[in-house]
């Protein structure tokens, strides 16, 4: 055997072997038959494909930890709220492994992706104003639905959005606002963090801030929950309501994932029906009315 695994060609002693034909042979003349692939060929091949497909999905597949921010109504345990429940649909249309579910106050969820305690964290809304870029974490480029930030101010102030975004640039911001820790970098606004819903919305009541911005369902619960009738609320501007994800093959794997199983509930006509037990469109109220 030669080095390509083929046998010696054999050659006539003391002969050369291009004496074998004569120049106008019909054997060199001749255009050799074309050779056709056998079937069973082409079958293997396309086996082997499959093979290696299904290789690459299972070195995509793996256990996901999701870091749920606690939200009252929304999300106050790991079995209890409708973001839970979310979750748990695509984890049910996940095959390939498990979504395992804690939740934590807002910003120690979203720590727990860039410290690598979590695979993904969410609530979080992605803002026009907002870019991911030098952060530790980014966000996903498929959204989940649409989350609503409401504008809270005493009922005697009645702030507009409008009122906010003229004076950004001012040396001195005119107005105190807030919004609940972890949220801050997301508003392109001068804003203080605070822990707690109830606290913004308190300082609000007593005047001591002049604003605080919170996602509808979230503040509207501990709004009606506390009855301050001395708000007023006003929509600020809606926004996709994503997930964050760590930098990095970690977190496109992760988005590869999470990107199928919600496109597979929006096939299946179930992902809307689900976000809306989460955030409906915006509603025109007062508690005062």
């Amino acid at each position: 055997m030669n080095s390509c695994g083929l046998p010696p060609i054999q050659q006539g002693r003391g002969r050369n072997p291009s004496s074998d034909a004569m120049p106008n042979s019909p054997t060199l003349n001749a255009k050799a038959p074309r050779q056709h692939q056998p079937v069973s060929a082409i079958v293997s091949a396309l086996a082997q494909g499959l093979v290696l497909s299904l290789v690459m999905v299972q070195a995509w597949a793996q256990d996901l930890r999701a870091s749920v921010a606690y939200i009252p109504t929304l999300a106050e345990s790991p079995t209890e709220g409708p973001f839970i429940e979310l979750v748990n649909a695509i984890d049910e249309v996940y095959s390939a492994g498990t979504i395992s579910i804690e939740v934590f106050p807002f910003a120690r969820s979203i720590q727990n992706v860039t410290s690598d305690m979590a695979d993904f964290h969410l609530p979080m809304l992605r803002s026009p104003h907002y870019s991911d870029q030098g952060r530790p974490f980014r966000l996903m480029n498929k959204p989940m639905g649409q989350v609503c930030l409401v504008l809270y101010s005493h009922v005697d102030m009645r702030l507009r959005p409008q009122q906010l975004y003229r004076v950004k640039n001012a040396q001195i911001y005119p107005y105190h606002l807030s919004v609940v820790r972890g949220s801050a970098q997301f508003i392109d606004l001068p804003v203080e963090e605070v822990t707690r819903i109830e606290q913004g919305l308190q300082q609000v009541a007593l005047r001591r801030i002049d604003g605080f911005l919170g996602a509808q369902e979230e503040a509207d619960h501990v709004l009606r929950q506390l009855q301050l009738n001395t708000i007023h609320r006003t929509l600020f501007e809606c926004y996709d309501d994503v997930i964050i994800l760590p930098r990095g093959d970690r977190g496109r794997r992760t988005e590869a994932i999470l990107q199928q199983a919600l496109e597979t509930l929006e096939a299946q006509g179930r992902l809307s029906e689900l976000h809306r037990r989460v955030h409906q469109p915006y509603q025109d109220w007062q508690i005062y009315d």
